[in-house]
Parts: C-alpha cells; sequence; structure tokens
C-alpha cells in the first residue's frame, strides 16, 4: 500500500469505541476497522486462523470476519477501535494487519 492509492478514496468514520477487556466484534461488509492499543498488548482471535498479539496497531479487514480481542488476565490494556468505510463504496481498499507508527505519542494525542 502507498499513498497513491489514498488520492481518490475518502475514509469517513462511522465509530469510536474505547475499551479494556475482552470483546467479541463482528465484521460488517465494507466496513474496515482500526485496533489501536495505548497501553499494554492484546491477542485477535479468528477462527481457524493463528491468533495475533497486538501492541500498537492492527488494520482489520471485513473479508476476515468476525473476531474476538482478547485481554490477557493479568495485564492492564487500554485500546481504541475506530469503525470506517472508504468512499467511494466500490473502490477496492485492501489495507489489512499489523500497523507500526514513527510517533504514537501523536497518535495517543489524536485519540484523545
Amino acid at each position: 500500500m502507498n499513498f497513491h492509492q489514498l488520492i481518490p478514496l475518502v475514509p469517513l468514520i462511522d465509530h469510536i469505541q474505547t475499551g479494556s477487556s475482552s470483546v467479541a466484534i463482528e465484521s460488517s461488509p465494507a466496513k474496515y476497522q482500526l485496533i489501536i492499543v495505548r497501553q499494554g498488548h492484546l491477542t485477535l482471535n479468528w477462527d481457524g486462523h493463528e491468533p495475533i498479539i497486538c501492541s500498537q496497531a492492527y488494520a482489520c479487514h471485513p473479508d476476515q470476519g468476525d473476531y474476538t480481542l482478547q485481554v490477557p488476565r493479568t495485564k492492564t490494556v487500554d485500546y481504541v477501535i475506530i469503525t470506517y468505510t472508504m468512499l467511494p463504496l466500490e473502490h477496492i481498499w485492501t489495507l489489512q494487519g499489523h500497523l507500526t507508527t514513527l510517533s504514537e505519542i501523536k497518535i495517543h494525542y489524536m485519540l484523545d
């Protein structure tokens, strides 16, 4: 993925959710999600796939299906889930997987 792919697209934020406990997430067609871990780490679980440990951010694509965010029992976790659509709807959006940031402080400032 590169920045040229973003030229014809506009992200439209649908919902922002904060959390600190385990939760099951249902995917919806054309609804993408960014999981941003503000403190600690969590595990993403999809049926039939290896669990993924996330300590910074993860982009969930609706084609991945429903998933669960699991918080370690003895740890404190603080995370944000941003649900968004990409306009125009007929355009293919492929962002998926682990994301890293150059400045977590700036990301957390924007989330605040």
